[in-house]
C-alpha cells in the first residue's frame, strides 16, 4: 500500500509533530521486503527545506520537500492514503477530490482551545476552560497578551 504523509514541519526541525512523521513512517516501512513481509511505501511531503545536507538514518522512505501544487496533486493521486500530520486544507482538499481515504491525526488542543496551548498566558497558569465556558473574550484576551491585539 501507497501512503501518503502531509506533515508541514519536518526534520531538521525539531520537536513532537516531526518525531511522530519520523517515527510512524520508519515503523510502517520496517520489514518491507524482508521475509516476504509486505510493509507500506511511504513518501513524507513536508513545507520544511532541506538541510545542507540531507540525512536521515535508516530512512527506508521518500522525503518530498516544498512541492508545488501540482507535485502535490500527483503524489496524493499516486497515493492509496493520505495521512495529515495535523490540519492541512489543500493537501486534504486534493485527497477528496481524487476520492482518497483521508486521515488526519492532530497534535494541539486547538479544539478546546485558540492558541493551541491549554494555557492562559495572562495569569500564567493552565487555563481553566475559557474556551469551552464561552468567555471567548477570555481569548482574545489570552491570544493579546501574546501577540498583541492581532
Amino acid at each position: 500500500m501507497k501512503l501518503l504523509i502531509y506533515s508541514h514541519f519536518f526534520a531538521p526541525s525539531i520537536g513532537g509533530v516531526e518525531t511522530f512523521a519520523m517515527d510512524l513512517a520508519r515503523e510502517l516501512t520496517r520489514g518491507r521486503g524482508e521475509n516476504g513481509a509486505q510493509g507500506f511505501e511511504v513518501t513524507i511531503v513536508t513545507q520544511i527545506p532541506a538541510p545542507d545536507s540531507e540525512n536521515l538514518p535508516e530512512a527506508t522512505f521518500q522525503v518530498v520537500r516544498r512541492p508545488g501544487a501540482k507535485k502535490l496533486w500527483q503524489l496524493a493521486g499516486a497515493a492509496d492514503r493520505v495521512l495529515l500530520v495535523g490540519p492541512a486544507i489543500l493537501p486534504l482538499l486534493f485527497a477528496l477530490v481524487q476520492r482518497k481515504r483521508p486521515i488526519l491525526t492532530h497534535h494541539g488542543y486547538q479544539s478546546i482551545c485558540p492558541n493551541g496551548l491549554l494555557f492562559h498566558l495572562p495569569s500564567h497558569q493552565s487555563c481553566p476552560g475559557h474556551f469551552a465556558a464561552m468567555r471567548f473574550w477570555e481569548c482574545v484576551k489570552c491570544n493579546r497578551a501574546d501577540s498583541g491585539w492581532t
